[in-house]
């Protein structure tokens, strides 16, 4: 006579159904973790294109004199003297003033011998900055600085738009562009 015993183990076929599923779950979490790192560094790189848009309102507040124009007995408006547009591709200006003057470098940091060449010259190591990563700019980074005019052509401020290439999870030939823009007015 044969005594029939109970095993209490488990079957090859479901460990391997286990394993499947919880493997499918790991792969679910590792999406997940792959899309939160793929938003943090997109938002880390729009914090910083805010800050460069900052930074280069500050330097055309700095840089610029708003003249106040009396238009009439009750009206007066700020307008922008001198005008500038700039664009930063590459790390290279253009459209900047023309300039009467150069810049050096000195000891105390840089001689202009004119207001338009000390001018230009912050305009021209912002756009150094701005797609350098290293230096704290974008991947890919440009910015445009537009005067904004009224209907009689004064310029009563400026818009500077910041642009850049942003992280994506999929591995297209087209890299999405992501910008951000703000307006600086006296």
């Amino acid at each position: 006579m044969r005594a029939e015993s109970s095993s209490g183990g488990f079957t090859l076929l479901e460990i391997l159904v286990v394993l499947i599923v919880v493997s499918i779950g790991l792969l679910g979490v590792a999406g997940l973790l792959m899309n939160n790192m793929k938003s943090s560094a997109n938002s880390a790189w729009r914090t910083q294109a805010a800050m460069l848009a900052d930074e280069a309102a500050e330097r055309l507040r700095v840089n610029n004199t708003w003249v106040v124009e009396v238009l009439n007995a009750s009206t007066s408006v700020r307008t922008a003297s001198p005008v500038y547009q700039m664009r930063c591709t590459g790390g290279a200006a253009t459209n900047l003033l023309t300039s009467t003057g150069s810049c050096t470098a000195s000891s105390g940091g840089q001689q202009c011998s004119s207001a338009e060449a000390w001018r230009n010259a912050d305009l021209t190591n912002l756009c150094a900055k701005v797609g350098n990563v290293g230096l704290g700019g974008l991947p890919g980074g440009a910015m445009n600085i537009t005067p904004q005019s009224d209907a009689s052509g004064r310029v009563f401020g400026y818009a500077i738009e910041v642009v850049w290439d942003q992280r994506t999870a999929s591995r297209t030939t087209t890299t999405p562009r992501a910008s951000y823009v703000t307006e600086v007015r006296p």
